[in-house]
């Protein structure tokens, strides 16, 4: 197992000593031989007030990782079989207690527009070598960092 962490010495601590830490993805030039890939990259979404400046670097935190890497799996002989690509389930934006399904036509709020750009990026991994699947999940909470104080 790989993992690719901006915290390798924190990483370090959590993780068993076989896993190899890359500190980013900079010197990579593929992912040849690279079973899988899992993304979950992304500033966190309720640390901070939603600023233009913020919005901006939680947009940013997701499409460059999930571009790179998109670009790494399309530059390899043996690509990753498969990229699990995380998303949120902003990408339905907020419809209060209306009941969703995956059809859900796009709306033109923040949430929607992050997400879908996230998956579309993710998306463009996708051949008849690697399957792109799209993991729409909610916000954890977390004691440090809850919705609603900021």
């Amino acid at each position: 197992m790989t993992v690719v962490t901006r915290s390798p010495d924190k990483a370090r601590q959590l993780l068993d000593s076989r896993v190899a830490l890359w500190k980013g993805l900079e010197d990579r030039q593929n992912l040849n031989d690279i079973d899988a890939v899992v993304n979950l990259a992304g500033e966190p979404i309720a640390d901070k007030r939603w600023t233009a400046q913020q919005k901006e670097r939680l947009c940013q935190s997701r499409w460059f990782i999930t571009q790179k890497l998109a670009d790494l799996i399309n530059a390899s002989e043996t690509p990753p079989a498969a990229l699990i690509s995380g998303s949120a389930a902003g990408y339905y934006g907020d419809l209060g207690e209306v009941v969703v399904t995956e059809e859900e036509p796009p709306h033109n709020e923040f949430t929607h527009k992050l997400c879908a750009r996230w998956e579309q990026i993710a998306c463009s991994a996708q051949s008849d070598k690697t399957r792109v699947c799209l993991l729409r999940t909610a916000s954890s909470w977390r004691r440090k960092a809850a919705f609603w104080p900021k």
